[in-house]
């Protein structure tokens, strides 16, 4: 489950931008941070159920209307799976059903092996 991350997610969401390796550094991080707060960006964090803590982040940015690019997508280690990765790619479709899904340079690999996971899905 996907939800806009808030305020009050901030040390969660800084906590989650440390797990990628070039986000270690404080510095970098709030940077990072900084850019999210541009309009067209939109940082959310993952829950696997509405009773379990906050799991993952899925930062993105609405390219125009109809592309939306994911730009980090992270997964605690206790959870870090394809079918994780894939449920928040699926719940950002949901909510942007309008949008295209594309990935970065380093989340382009993952975006399109779950694009072809679910063309081949059963309707």
């Amino acid at each position: 489950m996907l939800i806009k991350s808030r305020q009050d997610d901030e040390k969660m969401v800084m906590g989650l931008f440390s797990l990628l390796p070039g986000l270690k550094e404080i510095a970098h991080l709030n940077v990072e941070l900084a850019e999210y707060q541009k309009s067209s960006r939109t940082l959310y964090v993952w829950q696997e159920n509405p009773q379990s803590q906050i799991q993952g982040l899925l930062g993105v940015e609405q390219i125009n209307p109809e592309l939306l690019l994911v730009r980090h997508i992270i997964l605690t280690p206790g959870v870090r799976s394809q079918e994780h990765y894939f449920q928040m790619l699926d719940n950002l479709q949901h909510l942007n059903q309008d949008s295209f899904i594309m990935g970065s340079l380093a989340t382009q690999k993952l975006v399109q092996h779950w694009r072809q996971a679910s063309s081949q899905a059963p309707a």
